[in-house]
């Protein structure tokens, strides 16, 4: 489980989620250039970076609608869990720990299911939110097309590493140490 400077840590490094919350504290104006950079920002990370920016922003709306539907409170769970195992990883990564291969790859071949997951989530979600908050809302569809495109790209690296596995070759799987990345690990397949 992560302390409270892990988490800060992890939001300041990738960033979309404090703009996020600035933006729900309405300390930021959220209007169609503020959507475009939160799509295009998201959109340039490698999927398991991603997948904690959203599940960090998504964790922020829960916490303000927090038992007001059943499903914030299912959402607000699954960020959870997801941020403590991911994060856990990448704030070691950042921190030039030593981490585990293994359990590196054992993480992050989850990430289609966790991107997934949180997908189908965030537009149970954005449902409930019209109604309440339109701005919430529409940062959750935002939250939601970043969740599902990613859930692709993920697959492909995942059916990459398989492919390279299958035809003999094993996928070398290390984490990256050349300062600040906004990935634990370079995916099977994918260049440097």
């Amino acid at each position: 489980m992560l302390n409270d400077i892990e988490l800060a840590t992890l939001a300041y490094k990738l960033q979309t989620p404090m703009v996020i919350s600035d933006i729900l504290d309405g300390k930021e104006t959220y209007d169609g250039d503020a959507k475009y950079a939160l799509h295009e920002a998201i959109s340039e990370m490698k999927p398991d970076s991603a997948l904690l920016a959203i599940c960090l922003s998504a964790l922020k709306i829960a916490n303000i609608y927090r038992n007001a539907s059943s499903s914030m409170d299912v959402m607000s769970i699954e960020a959870t869990r997801i941020i403590n195992e991911y994060g856990a990883i990448w704030v070691k990564n950042a921190n030039n720990q030593d981490l585990d291969g293994d359990e590196v790859f054992d993480t992050l071949i989850h990430t289609t299911e966790d991107l997934e997951t949180m997908a189908e989530l965030l537009d149970l979600n954005c449902s409930f939110l019209r109604a309440k908050d339109s701005q919430a809302a529409s940062i959750c569809d935002v939250l939601f097309t970043q969740a599902h495109s990613h859930a692709m790209i993920a697959d492909a690296f995942i059916n990459a590493a398989d492919q390279m596995v299958v035809n003999g070759t094993v996928p070398n799987i290390q984490a990256q140490r050349s300062g600040y990345s906004d990935n634990v690990i370079q995916f099977p397949g994918a260049s440097v």
